[in-house]
């Protein structure tokens, strides 16, 4: 259950990345997506490469965002 939820997190909160509309939202929203994505890695719940890839694709996002 616990690692059901983490995932859900992650997915949450990668949603709410995407749907920001300003580059100071985003950069909000990339903050709790790297916190949700961090800790499941460190609980081993999501492989940290693929942490870091989720991580990665956010930030390019927010860096296109004006």
């Amino acid at each position: 259950m616990r690692n059901r939820r983490a995932k859900s997190e992650i997915r949450t909160r990668t949603k709410n990345v995407l749907a920001t509309e300003t580059r100071e939202a985003g950069e909000e929203a990339l903050s709790a997506l790297y916190r949700a994505l961090d800790r499941a890695a460190r609980k081993r719940i999501v492989a940290p490469r693929h942490a870091s890839r989720q991580k990665s694709r956010a930030a390019r996002h927010v860096a296109t965002l004006s």
